[in-house]
């Protein structure tokens, strides 16, 4: 969230937003979403994006329409007219909604109101859902790797002696469609629900054979992300390299090479119970607004591990258990993606006039 003084807002251009109009989304990835203003949002600044002050028009109504199929078809048609997609004043203007009488459309945004509250109840509690599989995974990671206690046949270390390298990542130079040409991992390119990254990694870089010789990724190295990071999700995490082609990672991260009698797997798992627990909070610096983990620091935690044999069993264990959060994640997303899908039709059905809100309440709906 953003902050201004109203000092320097020029209300003249810009007057502050009123419950009831209707913000749509300018330009980026998002272009075209739209929302309405509550009383919460009334006598904030309204940005960059397009706002709709509506006349004659119940705003509820002329909200839900904005989120209707026809008008999304209208807004995708204008919207990639321009090499980014983009709005402007004029093409929001043009679009066309079906308009009732007024009477009517209070009682489709009265009905759609309800409705969507009730779906919108439904998605709360999968996303809650969501958060506890995820939740219940963490809990488990960090129970198995990082006990609190040491355990029989567990011996005392720290963190960097599980590795036998430690180096940076590098970043390269625009690929020159030559054999120098190789995949280079990023953060984006982190699964980070099962810890993994590189197999669908896409991004390549010229690299030169002496850089390569130093920096070219092993199945099974650690990639640690030291730079980056954001409020919500701090610097600091770590998966398994996976990827099947030559590649290296880019400059934000630091590739770690287990040591001889360590597993490979296990050790992405400690640096991602290390995480998981916040343990790497103390060694974050914040510059610039670019986080920045102190790996002299970080890696000099002490923490106990078991024999190589202990450390493949609870790798494989661990492996069995992110799968299944994975699979039951997977299977709330798409009750999710369905359920939106049925919320979407509803709003279209109810704003163009295919179902009589009057008379539908119990009725077989989208």
């Amino acid at each position: 969230m953003i902050y201004a003084d109203v000092a320097d807002i020029p209300l003249d251009r810009a007057p502050l937003l009123h419950a009831g109009e209707v913000l749509v989304v300018r330009s980026g990835a998002y272009t075209g979403d739209s929302a309405i203003v509550t009383e919460e949002w009334s006598g904030s600044a309204p940005g960059y994006d397009l706002r709709l002050t509506p006349e004659g028009v119940d705003s509820r109504y002329l909200s839900y329409s904005m989120l209707s199929a026809g008008v999304l078809q209208q807004i995708d048609v204008d919207k990639s007219r321009a090499a980014q997609p983009h709005l402007n004043a004029e093409d929001v203007g043009n679009v066309v909604i079906k308009l009732p009488g007024r009477e009517e459309q209070q009682r489709i945004a009265d009905f759609l109101d309800a409705r969507t509250a009730e779906i919108d109840l439904i998605q709360c509690l999968r996303k809650k859902e969501m958060s506890l599989l995820q939740e219940r995974m963490s809990a488990s990671l960090v129970e198995k790797v990082l006990p609190g206690s040491d355990l029989p046949g567990w011996r005392r270390t720290v963190v960097k002696r599980m590795f036998d390298t430690c180096r940076s990542g590098f970043w390269g130079e625009e690929p020159s469609g030559y054999e120098s040409d190789v995949v280079c991992v990023r953060v984006a390119d982190f699964r980070r629900n099962s810890y993994r990254a590189g197999l669908d990694a896409e991004t390549m870089r010229s690299v030169s054979p002496d850089q390569l010789r130093l920096r070219r990724l092993s199945p099974g190295d650690v990639l640690l992300e030291k730079s980056g990071g954001g409020e919500k999700s701090p610097v600091g995490f770590a998966v398994s390299f996976d990827g099947d082609r030559v590649a290296v990672c880019s400059n934000f991260l630091q590739f770690l090479r287990p040591a001889k009698g360590v597993d490979s797997r296990f050790a992405a798992l400690v640096m991602s119970a290390l995480y998981r627990s916040s343990r790497n909070i103390p060694f974050i610096k914040q510059t610039t607004g670019i986080q920045n983990i102190d790996l002299g620091g970080y890696l000099s935690q002490q923490l106990s591990i078991p024999d190589l044999r202990r450390q493949q069993e609870i790798s494989i264990t661990l492996d069995r258990e992110i799968e299944l959060t994975s699979s039951l994640g997977s299977s709330v997303s798409l009750q999710m993606e369905r359920t939106e899908e049925r919320k979407r039709a509803l709003i279209t059905a109810a704003v163009t006039g295919q179902i009589d809100v009057t008379t539908a309440r119990g009725a077989d709906l989208p």
